[in-house]
């Protein structure tokens, strides 16, 4: 047949012959090792992180990646760089960050807001307000009392 694949690697003997046997023609060939095929997981969210259907092949196909690390492969703002972030007295400032397909606990959210609350179990302190004179540092900026009208 003068189609094939799936030949695994080495050398092969080719010898062709035209139809009425007159003449023919003999030749080797080497097949070379092919790129090895990679397994590949179906991202039906496209958001770059599988979870669904593995493959192998090669190329890659389309809408398949490398990885099957996606713990919600329908809503492609859920995947394992989904940032939480932590404001226990849920003042829209925040304290730190968690990276994770699922909240890592209470008071965690992924709505974000201000870096830097001093204080995150008074909602009265964070960045951003108005400092007041109370020998507390309200807005937390490191000063106490800085610009505010009220004198002791």
């Amino acid at each position: 047949t003068e189609d094939l694949s799936g030949l695994i690697a080495g050398t092969y003997s080719v010898t062709v012959t035209t139809q009425t046997g007159g003449c023919s023609a003999t030749a080797s060939y080497t097949v070379a090792a092919g790129a090895a095929n990679v397994t590949y997981y179906a991202d039906a969210d496209g958001d770059g992180y599988g979870a669904g259907t593995a493959t192998n092949a090669c190329p890659q196909p389309a809408g398949y990646v490398i990885n099957n690390l996606d713990c919600n492969d329908v809503n492609s703002a859920i995947s394992p760089t989904t940032i939480w972030y932590l404001d226990v007295d849920a003042d829209g400032s925040y304290v730190s960050t968690y990276m994770s397909c699922t909240s890592p606990g209470a008071n965690y959210n992924t709505t974000g807001g201000i870096v830097g609350d001093c204080n995150d179990n008074n909602p009265l302190i964070r960045p951003g307000v108005t400092e007041t004179c109370n020998s507390i540092d309200d807005d937390c900026d490191a000063l106490i009392d800085e610009n505010s009208s009220n004198t002791y």
